[in-house]
């Protein structure tokens, strides 16, 4: 009965990590697009109602794929820590949430109005993200 309740908290843990991922990423590729296409137009208020949107869904996704992945990992550590391809997939993790904290900070900036949208720099973002 034990191993039956840890194989289910192991399933929801991935199930977390799966939603978390799909939701982030799903979320943060639109925004940059958007971005990208509001920009060409230069509708500033476009870009500031989609800063909100960036800050909702994918924030949310990019917590529950931490939360979900970073409790598997440490649930075992014995077998993920001999695993090279988990360290990439980390690493990739890292840059990815690192992208996103870039792009949400620079549309802070073009709706506050301190910085003009820069269509070449969005598309920089939405393709890293890709």
């Amino acid at each position: 009965m034990l191993s039956q309740s840890l194989t289910l908290g192991y399933i929801s843990l991935k199930a977390l990590h799966l939603f978390g991922a799909i939701l982030w990423f799903g979320g943060i590729i639109t925004v940059a697009f958007a971005a990208v296409a509001f920009a060409k137009a230069s509708e500033a208020g476009a870009i500031a109602t989609l800063r909100n949107s960036a800050r909702l869904a994918p924030t949310l996704g990019l917590i529950a794929n931490w939360l979900g992945g970073l409790s598997i990992f440490i649930l075992n550590i014995d077998v993920w820590r001999s695993q090279g391809w988990v360290h990439a997939k980390i690493l990739l993790v890292f840059i990815a949430a690192g992208l996103t904290g870039a792009l949400t900070a620079e549309l802070k900036k073009v709706a506050d109005g301190t910085r003009e949208p820069n269509p070449k720099k969005l598309q920089i973002f939405a393709i890293a993200l890709t």
